[in-house]
């Protein structure tokens, strides 16, 4: 598959661990025609092994563009996929003969762990989203935070940029409003097949901490002031959705 991929890896410079495993699950990934960019979400160098890392959206994109990219992927530092994730979603993306469809999702597992001294230590796993059938998703489904997560998607990189200048991508919080505005334009394929791994520490420090649990103040701040800028710009679609999130 000659599908030009970007992985685009948000990450802390003190959660170097968690960007080695995230780097490593890329490295054994049956498709190979990915282009791993680091977004450093704060201002201290990050360890790229080689990789392009810039803290400047601007900047990615614009190394993006010049990469002809067809597909984009968004991960957190601390999320992992399973060897077949981008083979397996790519080909189904691509062979779809549904013009609106933009993106492609996948089952996802909570995996549960905490630290001891220096190493993750696993502690459970279980479904998040099993509950959704394959196909177009429902719109409906977009109301609800947290069923969807950022890092089991592949985006239409032209349908991606068209609407990522209104979000921030730096910002921890960035997902949820962004999917909602992503799902109210283009629809959504979604796979029944669990390739995607969100890892949640129960018991951590600070900065290895998930941050909606460290800054839910912040975390919550973002996505209601993003909702007010959405539901201003007038669009009936978006407006009938938003509706019960911003008078919530």
């Amino acid at each position: 598959m000659n599908i030009k991929t970007a992985v685009v890896i948000r990450s802390y410079s003190k959660r170097i661990r968690f960007l080695k495993r995230a780097l490593e699950s890329l490295k054994y990934q049956t498709f190979k025609n990915i282009i791993v960019c680091i977004l450093n979400m704060n201002n201290e160098t990050i360890h790229n092994d080689g990789y392009f890392s810039t803290n400047s959206t601007s900047e990615l994109f614009k190394y993006l563009d010049d990469m002809e990219i067809k597909y984009i992927s968004i991960l957190d530092d601390d999320d992992t996929l399973s060897p077949e994730f981008f083979s397996r979603l790519i080909s189904v993306l691509d062979s779809l003969k549904y013009p609106s469809v933009k993106a492609i999702t996948t089952h996802v597992n909570n995996v549960f762990e905490y630290m001891e001294n220096n190493r993750v230590r696993i502690s459970r796993t279980e479904p998040l989203n099993h509950h959704l059938k394959s196909g177009v998703l429902s719109i409906d489904t977009l109301r609800y935070r947290d069923v969807l997560v950022l890092s089991s998607f592949i985006f239409n990189y032209k349908s991606f940029k068209e609407i990522i200048y209104m979000h921030d991508l730096n910002n921890p919080a960035f997902f949820w409003p962004f999917i909602i505005h992503f799902g109210i334009r283009f629809d959504i394929w979604i796979l029944e097949e669990p390739m995607a791994f969100k890892h949640i520490r129960e018991i951590s420090s600070y900065n290895e901490s998930n941050y909606s649990t460290k800054s839910l103040e912040k975390f919550n701040l973002y996505i209601r002031l993003k909702f007010h800028e959405l539901y201003r710009l007038n669009e009936l679609s978006l407006n009938t959705l938003l509706t019960r999130l911003v008078f919530h």
